[in-house]
């Protein structure tokens, strides 16, 4: 059999910054106050390794996605929490995740009252530090101007 070479130490002694996966696409339903938001998300998910680590299972990053967020009701809390869960199955202290989706709402024009829908790009990125949970936050970019 073969060995599982991602858990013998790396006598190299080079650090890997980033490495994931990217280009995954993922529908998901967003839940802000009391309203929920069907949408398709594009994903990027990595991991940091140390030097002593020679390896990853990035499989694992897209197990925990089709377990965690794939077809779920999410907030923006919860990305916390899927976070923590890559880095967790993948074995490392460092992990992030990177969401850019849509969402389309109804929006009533000022002078005529109109009910028209409307969209928001929307980007969240979190990068959790296990060891530094300090430096652990969520951000929100919206994307586009109404």
């Amino acid at each position: 059999s073969m060995s599982d070479i991602h858990d013998e130490k790396d006598l190299r002694k080079i650090a890997i910054k980033n490495v994931g996966i990217c280009d995954y696409y993922a529908p998901f339903i967003l839940i802000n106050k009391n309203e929920e938001y069907i949408t398709n998300a594009e994903i990027k998910s990595g991991v940091n390794l140390e030097a002593e680590t020679k390896g990853a299972h990035l499989s694992r990053i897209n197990m925990v996605l089709n377990n965690e967020l794939v077809n779920k009701k999410l907030t923006i809390n919860n990305i916390e929490r899927i976070v923590k869960t890559i880095a967790k199955e993948v074995g490392v202290d460092n992990a992030n995740l990177e969401l850019k989706f849509k969402i389309a709402f109804n929006f009533k024009t000022p002078k005529s009252e109109l009910s028209t829908n409307m969209y928001s790009d929307i980007k969240l990125y979190h990068n959790n530090k296990l060891l530094n949970d300090d430096d652990s936050s969520i951000e929100f970019i919206l994307l586009d101007k109404l």
